[in-house]
């Protein structure tokens, strides 16, 4: 499914802690749901007005405790439906393409009010393309020289790290992370 913005502030706000709402002031409240229109805009990476179960995953990643591998790991998972331990080109090159996007418009919340200008969406897009066409391409190159159409969660999160070095970023946002590998 995807949602909506007021569908996805009522969603993450159901996810904050019950009663912290009756805890804020009226002015934390509004700052509140103003920051929560500036995180869908940071999730709503391909720009369509809702936040699709892609975006939303590679969203809220960066807010889990964990390392990226963690995370990483937890997301081949969740998107593993028929539980078969792997994962295509297309699905790989889905998550990466969104964890890609959701990182650079991350790094750039505290300069983009609301959301970005065409001209910043149309870099960011074609940066997310090149890197995450890259690392998947050079996963599945790795993992066997193109001839797999489906690849082991644990043949790529092997790969993944070495073919992706942007992914230790998602380290950045651990709160739980208490020693984060640095970045190459």
């Amino acid at each position: 499914g995807s949602w909506n913005l007021k569908q996805f502030q009522e969603l993450i706000s159901g996810l904050i802690e019950d009663g912290i709402e009756e805890q804020l002031e009226p002015r934390d409240l509004l700052k509140l749901r103003k920051d929560l229109g500036i995180l869908f805009h940071v999730f709503d990476t391909d720009k369509n007005g809702e936040v699709d179960s892609w975006e939303f995953a590679a969203g809220i990643f960066l807010l889990l405790e964990g390392s990226a591998t963690q995370k990483l790991s937890f997301a081949f998972r969740l998107f593993d439906q028929q539980g078969t331990g792997t994962i295509s080109r297309v699905e790989l090159f889905t998550l990466m393409i969104a964890f890609v996007r959701v990182l650079l418009l991350y790094s750039l919340s505290e300069k983009i009010e609301s959301k970005p200008t065409p001209t910043e969406q149309a870099r960011i897009e074609e940066i997310a393309y090149h890197q995450a066409h890259k690392a998947v391409d050079a996963i599945f190159q790795r993992a066997g020289g193109g001839k797999f159409d489906r690849l082991g969660h644990e043949k790529v999160m092997a790969l993944a790290m070495e073919c992706a070095p942007w992914l230790e970023m998602l380290d950045l946002f651990s709160v739980g992370s208490t020693n984060p590998s640095p970045i190459r």
